[in-house]
């Protein structure tokens, strides 16, 4: 479970490193509203369940909804 705002700069390395070392792991990640393209560079990903939300709520929100 992880929680995203803007992060789209350091998602990608992310994302790959879970790919390459957790084989078969599944992930949900939680969008804090970003302006960039986080929520898309997730959703490009079978594995991972993906939701936006339309506001920033902040960390501890967004993992209670993960």
């Amino acid at each position: 479970m992880t929680v995203t705002h803007n992060s789209e700069r350091v998602l990608g390395t992310l994302l790959d490193s879970v790919e390459r070392h957790l084989e078969g792991a599944r992930m949900v990640l939680v969008d804090n509203a970003s302006g960039d393209r986080s929520l898309e560079l997730a959703r490009g990903r079978s594995w991972i369940s993906a939701f936006g939300l339309d506001e920033n709520i902040g960390f501890g929100r967004a993992c209670n909804l993960g």
